[in-house]
């Protein structure tokens, strides 16, 4: 298990981050890795998030668009403060 892990929504972008997917895990490994985890339906992010929190990772990372952000940080604030992963700041790239 790494200390990271991307939450990844392939639905964002229009259904067109499904496509850039493969070339942003490429990178990520280039730059030390970390585990991917893949939203399935409206909502899952957080579920994902909060799991990820609750199974140690120190890092969790929303990746898509304002959307999941929103869900990210939803499922880690189900965690009491001093049990969430790593806080900061995320950034929106455009497309």
């Amino acid at each position: 298990m790494n200390d990271a892990v991307l939450i990844f929504n392939p639905a964002a972008d229009h259904g067109r981050a499904e496509h850039k997917a493969p070339a942003l895990r490429s990178l990520v490994s280039d730059i030390g890795g970390a585990d991917w985890l893949t939203t399935e339906r409206p909502g899952h992010a957080a579920h994902l998030a909060w799991q990820a929190a609750l199974d140690g990772y120190k890092t969790v990372v929303a990746v898509g668009g304002d959307g999941i952000a929103h869900e990210v940080i939803n499922g880690l604030m189900r965690l009491p403060q001093g049990e969430r992963p790593y806080q900061g700041h995320y950034w929106l790239f455009p497309p």
